[in-house]
């Protein structure tokens, strides 16, 4: 059986959690945003690991996956459910996982292997609300990140997609709800938060608010 090397930087404390024996490598800090670092880990994270001993698709998807659940999900929702107050750094980080898989489909279709996995399609919902994250029209939401522009067209054009966003958009209208999830009955993000601040002001002085 082949060693398993982890990648690390000296001063972080995440590369000294580990207990099993493994053969350590430690990168310089200067070089976790170059190749060769990050052909093993695009968003340039340490640690990270090299196992040759499984499935390296099935890593890569895993490693997509975590990508997508803790850098795309957090920062594209704060950028867009807290649009009005959220921190410049969320906007930036918005364009900054845009780059990662941007530069990570260079001369590929897919981020994992020749064709679309469960990877791909975590993706595509936040990708989808990017026009709102940056105040463009739907057509220029990708602007600067064209790989990016290119493999959401590919999902988005399948049947299953356009079905979800086919009931997703009834349901949001039978709801009375807009796109960005305010109701259709208010102007705006400052009317919509007035009235709440209203109802919960009437809550706290003991008045009937179901109405």
């Amino acid at each position: 059986m082949k060693p398993i090397s982890v990648l690390a930087m000296p001063p972080g404390p995440n590369s000294w959690k580990l207990s099993l024996r493994f053969e350590i490598k430690m990168v310089k800090f200067e070089d976790i945003k170059k190749k060769p670092f990050v052909d093993i880990n695009p968003n340039g994270r340490v640690p990270d690991n090299e196992d040759p001993n499984t499935d390296m698709e099935k890593n890569l998807v895993n490693q997509w996956l975590h990508f997508q659940m803790s850098c795309q999900g957090p920062y594209f929702g704060q950028s867009t459910w807290f649009a009005p107050s959220c921190p410049p750094r969320d906007a930036a980080e918005t364009k900054r996982v845009l780059g990662v898989l941007d530069g990570a489909l260079v001369g590929r279709e897919w981020p994992v292997g020749d064709k679309m996995t469960i990877a791909d399609l975590a993706f595509v919902p936040w990708n989808e609300r990017v026009d709102a994250i940056f105040s463009r029209t739907p057509e220029s939401k990708f602007d600067g990140f064209p790989r990016v522009a290119a493999w959401h067209a590919r999902m988005t054009a399948r049947p299953a997609w356009r079905r979800a966003m086919s009931s997703r958009d009834r349901l949001m209208d039978d709801m009375g709800l807009l796109p960005n999830g305010m109701p259709k009955s208010v102007g705006g993000y400052d009317e919509h938060k007035a009235k709440i601040a209203a109802v919960a002001a009437a809550a706290a002085a003991g008045e009937d608010t179901t109405a």
